[in-house]
């Protein structure tokens, strides 16, 4: 186990804009679609990533809810993300490949993009990629990173030649850099295309750099902490009885799955989620105010 700065001999007085991630395998950690949001421009790159990530969610909002065939099967194919392997962040037994392959994936974002969750995106309260993860069987943690990867890979692209022009050592003591046809979403066009990047080479395989507030270990937006927070939180209150004198009495949240009150199935939540907007709750909102306030944590090191 060697980290970038172990392997390439950066000796840093202060903490890397970087991550510092193990050269030779993933670590388990994730690229945060909603850290970005919530570090924002302080970060550098950010606005450029988070108009990726909305610029591709609004393509594909787009075309779900179209009737045209053409504008359908346009929309079909966006979802196409193969597994990227130059960031060495994630769990590769569990990323895209190891689901069965990114075409596993892009058919279950489609199907769900336009059936189930067509009545999400007509009213809409999914507003951010990473909240696809609460309705879409198999998106979790490792895909959504995956995926935000693949989505922002331009500006993780201009991070790198940013660090590659701070840090000398990244082509210092035989370290060289290679050119690679990378596959990326430009969110001017909002079409996918190739291009041609110079990137560091580590383990005779090419190396992305990630800004180090991006990384977590625990994504925002996971689907656990949406489940036991907020959707909980919603079964909670309308399964809440109040005394004569009006002191309510609530089923302890830890009690809700087992008494059969709630159900962790994502189709679920989805229905849960549409019946809360119709009585005039919106649980997307309410979790993204809840994130929000709780911010991004402390960060760790990341190969503890």
């Amino acid at each position: 186990m060697a980290s970038i700065c172990t392997y390439y001999n950066i000796i840093p007085t202060s903490p890397t804009p970087f991550a510092d991630l193990d050269v030779h395998t993933d670590t388990p950690q994730f690229l945060d679609p909603y850290a970005i949001r919530l570090l924002g421009t302080s970060t550098p790159h950010a606005a450029k990533a988070i108009n990726c990530l909305d610029t591709f969610l609004e393509e594909l909002v787009l075309t779900a809810l179209s009737s045209d065939p053409a504008v359908q099967a346009r929309g079909a194919a966006l979802p196409a993300f193969p597994e990227p392997r130059q960031t060495r962040l994630g769990l590769s037994a569990r990323g895209i490949n190891g689901h069965g392959g990114a075409e596993v994936i892009r058919r279950r974002i489609w199907d769900a993009m336009s059936t189930d969750l067509r009545p999400l995106l007509h009213v809409g309260v999914l507003r951010h990629l990473e909240e696809l993860g609460f309705y879409i069987k198999d998106v979790g943690d490792d895909i959504t990173s995956d995926i935000t990867t693949r989505i922002i890979f331009q500006a993780l692209v201009d991070f790198t030649q940013e660090m590659l022009a701070l840090y000398p050592e990244f082509t210092a003591n035989g370290h060289k850099t290679a050119t690679v046809s990378c596959r990326m979403w430009n969110d001017h066009t909002r079409q996918w295309e190739m291009k041609s990047v110079t990137l560091p080479v580590a383990n005779d395989a090419p190396l992305l750099l990630v800004p180090s507030g991006w990384v977590t270990r625990h994504p925002l937006m996971r689907y656990g902490r949406f489940f036991e927070v907020t959707m909980l939180g919603y079964i909670q209150d309308l399964h809440t009885q109040y005394t004569p004198e009006g002191k309510p009495l609530q089923t302890p949240k830890d009690l809700l799955v087992p008494r059969g009150l709630a159900s962790r199935d994502k189709r679920e939540a989805l229905r849960k989620t549409l019946e809360a907007y119709e009585s005039g709750r919106d649980l997307l909102a309410e979790h993204r105010r809840f994130v929000t306030a709780k911010g991004v944590p402390p960060q760790v090191d990341l190969l503890a």
